[in-house]
C-alpha cells in the first residue's frame, strides 16, 4: 500500500545522524538537499533512478559518479526495506529468504560472503537470520566506522532480499 511505503520512507529518511555520518565530507546544506531529493523521488508513484541521479548531480552539486553510487545505495536500501515490510505483513512466519547477488565481476566479496553463509544454512533462512548475516558481514567488510542501515551492506550494493517460493 502506498501509505505504508511513504511511512517507511519517512522513517528511513528521518535518521539525520546516518546521513551526516555517511556523507561526513559533505556540508550540511548538501546533505539536506540529498535527503530532500531522495524523499521527493522515492515517494513518487513511478521511481526513476536516472531522475534521482540527475537531480543529485544538478541540484545538490554531487559529482556524477558519486550521485550514481548514492542513488543505487539509497534506492536499493529503500527497495529492500519495502520488500521486508511487504513480506512481514503478508508472509507466513515459517517462510525462508535468501540474498540475491548479481554474479558478475563487480559482485562484492561482502555480498558473496552473505550468499555463501545463507547457502551453508540450506540456501534460505528466516528474515531475521538473513538480516543478522547481512549486518555482520557489512560490519566486517566496511569496518568499524560504517553505519549499517537495514539491507545496505555497502555503498553501491546491487543485491536484494528475496522470499523463497516453494512450488
Amino acid at each position: 500500500n502506498n501509505q505504508n511505503w511513504k511511512d517507511m520512507l519517512n522513517k528511513l529518511l528521518k535518521d539525520d545522524k546516518y546521513y551526516y555520518k555517511q556523507y561526513a565530507n559533505l556540508d550540511r546544506s548538501t546533505i539536506s538537499k540529498i535527503m530532500k531529493i531522495l524523499k521527493e523521488e522515492l515517494t513518487k508513484p513511478r521511481i526513476n533512478r536516472n531522475a534521482i541521479q540527475k537531480r543529485l548531480h544538478r541540484e545538490a552539486g554531487i559529482p556524477w559518479n558519486r550521485s550514481e553510487v548514492i542513488t543505487r545505495t539509497e534506492f536499493n536500501r529503500a527497495s529492500n526495506q519495502a520488500r521486508e515490510l511487504y513480506y512481514k505483513t503478508t508472509a507466513d512466519p515459517e517462510d525462508k529468504y535468501y540474498w540475491n547477488t548479481v554474479r558478475d565481476y563487480r559482485r562484492s566479496s561482502c555480498c558473496k560472503t552473505i550468499e555463501d553463509k545463507v547457502s551453508a544454512q540450506g540456501g534460505s533462512v528466516s528474515i531475521e537470520k538473513l538480516k543478522e548475516i547481512v549486518m555482520a558481514e557489512s560490519k566486517n567488510y566496511m569496518g568499524p566506522n560504517w553505519i549499517y542501515k537495514d539491507w545496505a551492506p555497502h555503498p553501491n550494493c546491487r543485491s536484494f532480499l528475496s522470499k523463497k517460493i516453494s512450488l
